[in-house]
């Protein structure tokens, strides 16, 4: 029986040697096209027809040239003839424009496109052609080493991490492309270690590169793992899986990514189910059962299993007795970590009731001067981007001198709260403190401005609310309903007075810009909260409010130095207290308080049980 003649590696074929004889080049293709591996990008990741260099990527990529090439590279087939002139002429003019290219994440998967399509289309170039493509991609490569990663991290991380990686995967037999593979994982790595915060939380400079980088880092860790070796050093391995949680604790309803509307924040399953099958955390794959939108997680639970035991059928009953324990023992879910998050390295806190896509959530991200958030209820998006506000004090505008700062954070079984603080101009501050009571349900917000001299305080702040969403004002009293064809949110003033009477110290009313309060007061400090009630049991309940007398040594309190309220919600009632001056031991409802915030629940005993103390 005759036996095959095994096709001969070449060895001579470098970006350092070119120029091939007529016997080389035609036994390189033929190489090319025999070899089973390394196998082709879309067959390490189920992505359908679409390329992973599709995945989240950049704002203007769907409708670029860009994503015609990678889409083109991503269809084309070689066929056994040699020659296609179409293929030739967008090489040539690629080549002839890709000198002058300034460095960038568009630029840099122009780059990937063609490196994953070079064995494909080996036999339809001549070998000048083809080696001037891989001399122009090295280059690319060492020329990145001069990007720094926290100036463009997506565009460095593809160019010199990337990049280099995908062409030491796709030419293992080239040395010139060998030699990328270790400064490509230490480019990778050291970029993970760089931009997020030790747990997996990206710096809110980089926000809207998280899902692009986690669709680089998740190609990467897809090649190395085909390559049986490690992607990334051991720290920046474990981040990247804490990073994949942290992708699960930032998606919306829709799988989407919040604080973004555009492509990059996309919801790619594909991309997800890639990232879930390199972790190594259990509870990973529970969290995204309930976090993202349905299939994804079975779906991967089946890759994963696939993987493991291959594709080897049950030969006896033993086998099929012991799949099924194996079944039954991967559907035990285990106990989940807590949804809320702070991290102050981050600028960025999540406040959430639980994993459940759901559930309520609020994402707040700050960074320097600027704050965003949003707030999600379930399917709906009630408001989202930038959490402005203004503030005159006798006709003169107060500014942020300073970057905003964490002042506190708690996450428990009851309560998830955050404080940030600025400084403000003339010796001011302004506090922002945000409040979500798990089982309770509800949303406390309010922003306290403390002074050191008496003066007219005017101050207004204004909610983003998302398309769509209306502030529906009550007829005679001061709340409202926020809704979009469903009511999603009661809104409480909590400062201002109960009954629609001649205007008395502010408003709350939607105009362009969003829900906007406004409050007016003599003074020197100022409070202003609205409290949120986001459980729909209760929204059709009677509600009320009120603010009440504070008492320190048998003496009536000044606004000044502390306020409370108490708030009803048909039989459930919520007590707020403020200290805006020195901590002092005062009586509030009953209560006796040293503290400079507390909330407290009164249940139908009639007692104050504290969901939250700050001291």
């Amino acid at each position: 029986m005759p036996t095959k003649t095994p096709v001969k590696k070449p060895s001579r074929m470098t970006a350092n040697n070119p120029k091939l004889s007529p016997d080389e080049w035609p036994t390189w293709t033929s190489h090319l096209a025999k070899r089973k591996r390394p196998r082709p990008l879309r067959a390490l990741m189920d992505t359908g027809r679409a390329s992973a260099l599709e995945w989240p990527l950049h704002a203007n990529f769907p409708d670029s040239a860009s994503a015609e090439l990678v889409r083109y590279l991503n269809r084309f087939k070689s066929p056994q003839t040699r020659g296609n002139g179409e293929l030739a002429r967008r090489l040539e003019a690629w080549l002839d424009d890709a000198p002058q290219q300034a460095p960038s994440a568009l630029f840099a998967i122009e780059c990937l496109a063609w490196a994953h399509a070079m064995p494909q289309f080996s036999q339809q170039l001549p070998a000048a052609a083809w080696c001037q493509l891989l001399d122009h991609l090295v280059t690319v490569c060492r020329d990145a080493a001069g990007i720094v990663v926290t100036d463009q991290p997506l565009a460095q991380q593809l160019l010199y991490g990337e990049l280099p990686l995908t062409l030491a995967y796709l030419f293992p037999e080239l040395q010139q492309c060998t030699a990328l593979a270790e400064p490509a994982r230490n480019a990778l790595s050291d970029g993970i270690l760089e931009v997020l915060d030790g747990e997996g939380l990206i710096n809110v400079r980089f926000h809207a590169a998280m899902r692009p980088l986690l669709g680089c880092w998740t190609r990467c860790g897809m090649l190395a793992r085909s390559m049986r070796e490690p992607c990334f050093s051991e720290p920046a391995e474990d981040q990247y899986q804490w990073l994949v949680r942290e992708s699960l604790r930032l998606a919306r309803f829709d799988g989407s990514q919040v604080l973004t509307d555009n492509d990059s924040g996309r919801w790619e399953p594909s991309l997800f189910q890639a990232a879930l099958m390199l972790t190594s955390k259990r509870k990973d794959a529970a969290i995204a059962s309930v976090a993202l939108p349905a299939g994804l997680a079975s779906a991967t639970e089946t890759k994963k299993t696939k993987d493991r035991r291959g594709k080897a059928k049950t030969k006896s009953k033993e086998n099929a007795k012991a799949k099924v324990k194996a079944k039954s023992k991967d559907k035990t879910k285990p106990k989940l970590p807590a949804a809320a998050i702070h991290s102050e390295w981050a600028g960025t806190a999540v406040l959430k009731r639980s994993w459940n896509r759901d559930d309520a959530s609020l994402v707040l991200a700050y960074h320097d001067q600027a704050l965003a958030l949003e707030l999600n209820c379930g399917s709906e998006t009630v408001w989202s981007g930038p959490w402005g506000f203004e503030v005159e004090v006798d006709g003169k505008p107060l500014e942020i001198t300073d970057q905003w700062e964490e002042v506190c954070w708690v996450g428990d079984k009851d309560v998830a709260y955050v404080e940030i603080e600025a400084k403000l101009g003339g010796g001011w501050r302004l506090q922002r403190q945000l409040l979500l009571g798990r089982d309770e349900q509800f949303l406390f917000v309010g922003d306290a401005l403390l002074g050191n001299r008496s003066g007219t305080i005017k101050y207004k702040a204004t909610l983003p609310l998302a398309e769509g969403i209306e502030f529906q004002p009550a007829d005679e009293t001061r709340e409202g309903r926020l809704a979009r064809k469903r009511g999603l949110a009661n809104v409480l003033p909590l400062e201002l007075p109960e009954w629609r009477l001649p205007p008395q110290g502010g408003t709350l009313e939607q105009t362009e810009e969003g829900l906007v309060l406004t409050q007016v007061v003599e003074g020197f400090r100022l409070f202003a909260p609205l409290f949120f009630d986001l459980c729909p049991a209760r929204l059709k309940k009677p509600l009320t409010w009120r603010k009440l007398t504070i008492a320190e040594n048998l003496d009536i309190t000044s606004p000044d130095d502390a306020t409370g309220y108490r708030v009803q919600v048909g039989n459930e009632q919520w007590l707020f207290y403020r200290s805006l001056g020195p901590v002092a031991n005062r009586t509030i409802l009953g209560q006796n308080y040293s503290a400079e915030f507390v909330a407290a629940r009164f249940p139908t005993s009639g007692e104050a049980e504290k969901l939250i103390e700050i001291e």
